[in-house]
């Protein structure tokens, strides 16, 4: 093959590559209403983490019953187990700071939760502000 030839070569592999790596899967998706009832643990201690936030708000709906109007059924949380997960998926995320800071405000706020699934098996989540946020 000539020089010529190589290059145009080596480009399409590359593009046919690029095309077939496989891209993050979403694995979940939900909305979720965060009210105070979900910054304080089951024993009324104020949560601190915006992670303990979200997997106790998936306690109050999963375990305790304790829903807010606008609260959405997710398909993996409602094990404790599948809780204590969801903390260590929100860590890897990479949800935004000012979101984080919302949640903790003490302000009643909608947000929407996506797990994902990396090409090599890693799980993660992203949280992010849902709707009108006044």
């Amino acid at each position: 093959m000539t020089s010529k030839l190589k290059q145009p070569v080596f480009i399409l592999c590359f593009s046919f590559m690029a095309v077939f790596a496989r891209a993050d899967e979403s694995v979940d998706y939900y909305v979720t209403v965060i009210s105070e009832q979900d910054r304080q643990d089951s024993l009324g201690n104020r949560l601190t983490k915006f992670e303990q936030v979200i997997r106790q708000d998936r306690a109050n709906f999963h375990k305790y019953g304790m829903t807010d109007e606008g609260d959405e059924e997710d398909d993996l949380f409602s094990s404790a187990t599948s809780r204590a997960n969801l903390e260590s998926y929100l860590k890897k995320g990479s949800t935004p700071d000012a979101v984080k800071k919302q949640i903790l405000s003490g302000r009643e706020l909608y947000v929407a939760v996506s797990i994902w699934k990396k090409a090599d098996g890693v799980i993660y989540a992203k949280v992010g502000l849902y709707g009108n946020t006044q």
